[in-house]
């Protein structure tokens, strides 16, 4: 995967929709959303999610990444031990921003830069899961996922 393609699927909604649909990502929990839903968390729930030990999410690829989050911290740890690392800024309620520092993952070291932002906003809890929004900062492309726990 080449550096170009990387910043094209976070930079350009069009091109996202395209290598969404040629990967068939029915695998993950990832879908496009056009309009981001509202939010049917309470402030309890909301920081619930930074209590919680054992988060992960689902790769396109159907690769599980575990996720260490804390009140300031995003760690994503991959399958293969490699990670990505961001720092974490609560913006109200229900919502979130994180910015990318680093990371050593082939892919993702090469998708953000240092200092890309992404808007997550959490939508509801369920009995397995938190489903959430997320956007680059800046893209007009809104995905939404489950974050397990």
């Amino acid at each position: 995967i080449n550096l170009v393609d990387l910043r094209l699927q976070r930079q350009c909604p069009l091109y996202s929709n395209i290598i969404e649909k040629w990967q068939n990502s029915r695998k993950s929990d990832w879908e496009s959303v056009d309009i981001e839903p509202n939010s049917k968390v309470t402030e309890n729930e909301f920081n619930s999610l930074f209590q919680q030990k054992n988060l992960s999410y689902l790769e396109a690829n159907g690769d599980t990444v575990k996720l260490n989050l804390t009140d300031s911290t995003w760690k994503d740890n991959f399958r293969n031990g490699t990670y990505s690392f961001l720092s974490l800024r609560k913006t109200n309620k229900n919502e979130f921003i994180i910015r990318f520092i680093s990371s050593n993952h082939e892919t993702r070291s090469k998708f953000s830069k240092v200092g890309d932002e992404y808007r997550y906003r959490v939508i509801e809890k369920s009995s397995d899961y938190y489903l959430l929004t997320v956007q680059p900062v800046g893209v007009n492309r809104i995905m939404k996922f489950k974050l397990y726990y």
